[in-house]
């Protein structure tokens, strides 16, 4: 709902009619389940809670629409109080959770959980304060390259296919996930490679901010926070780029994790937290549906940058984008790159 409505905010996909019919039909859904109160699987679709990660999609679609439909004149095709309702209590329900992922019920409450970051970048439905609180977060997740989704994730750990099996699409009923966390050892959650870039993102973001708030008599603190902001997204656009495959692995090299759009579909799996980087191991696993563009974003924020990966290339703070290959015809790219220009 907000990936389309952000196509529809920056006039590359308009609405018609039965797609505004269908947003008011997804709106009125929401407000009678109590979506704000509904217990389901979050990001990871594990683990029946109340997840932050749930919440902020929703309420970052409801917000836009309301702009959407304020822009271009149009009366929401739903209850007239609909979307008041949903964001009242969507964004009261975030706040309660936030800077963590699920404090109901306490027994899964989890203070740190990578799904947050999404929050922050691209959705934007927090504030700066907020963000940052949620990147602090993030250090109790991150290992040397990657970052597990959250502390005790069984999902595709050390040796999974060996305790679990090889379908990495299965679905796990919450009696099954009880079992499969207990295989865990410390240590040994999978490392995923898709949150660095978004990091990098948000500081990039952070710093063009502070940047813009600048005047001639800027306190020297205020300088220093620009340079911190600066450091952290060079820091995560490094760490996005050192989980690029080298010569020595098995399906070659300059390849992302969780690739799509390639003759071979993969995931590198890094190391387990606080282990060696000999472990590393290839096996494959289903796409996830813009991982060429999630890896890619943190690489147009820089000045100056120009990256050639995974058929982008970037150039001068990301004001221009070329895409290649079949990327080029599609108009999704424009809900993460809505101010680039497509050559």
């Amino acid at each position: 709902m907000w990936a389309r409505t952000q196509l529809a905010w920056h006039k590359k996909l308009p609405f018609n009619g039965e797609h505004l019919k269908l947003m008011g039909q997804l709106f009125d859904y929401l407000r009678a389940i109590e979506s704000w109160a509904d217990l389901d699987g979050g990001h990871w679709e594990e683990h029946s809670a109340i997840h932050a990660s749930s919440i902020g999609p929703p309420l970052a679609a409801v917000k836009l629409f309301t702009k959407v439909a304020a822009r271009d004149g149009f009366l929401p095709p739903c209850k007239s109080d609909t979307l008041e309702v949903l964001e009242k209590n969507l964004q009261a329900a975030l706040l309660k959770i936030l800077p963590g992922e699920i404090t109901f019920p306490a027994e899964l409450a989890r203070d740190a959980d990578a799904a947050a970051v999404f929050l922050a970048y691209p959705l934007e439905v927090v504030d700066d304060q907020l963000g940052l609180q949620i990147m602090e977060r993030l250090t109790k997740v991150m290992g040397h390259i990657g970052m597990c989704r959250y502390r005790k994730d069984s999902y595709w750990c050390k040796d999974y296919k060996d305790k679990v099996g090889d379908d990495p699409t299965k679905h796990f009923t919450d009696e099954e996930l009880k079992e499969r966390d207990r295989l865990l050892q410390e240590g040994e959650e999978a490392q995923w490679c898709l949150f660095d870039p978004m990091v990098s993102a948000f500081y990039g973001r952070m710093y063009q901010k502070t940047q813009d708030e600048k005047t001639r008599n800027a306190a020297e603190r205020r300088r220093l926070k620009d340079a911190q902001y600066l450091k952290l997204q060079q820091l995560f656009l490094a760490r996005s780029l050192a989980a690029i495959t080298g010569d020595d692995c098995p399906y070659g090299p300059w390849h992302c994790a969780e690739e799509r759009g390639r003759p071979a579909t993969f995931m590198v799996h890094l190391p387990p937290l606080g282990r060696s980087e000999d472990e590393k191991a290839v096996g494959p696993v289903s796409p996830k549906s813009f991982s060429n563009v999630i890896e890619a974003i943190g690489f147009g924020i820089p000045q100056l940058i120009v990256a050639a990966l995974c058929g982008f290339i970037w150039a001068a703070d990301g004001a221009e984008l070329l895409l290649l290959e079949s990327w080029a015809s599609n108009p999704a790219l424009y809900v993460f790159f809505p101010q680039s220009r497509c050559v």
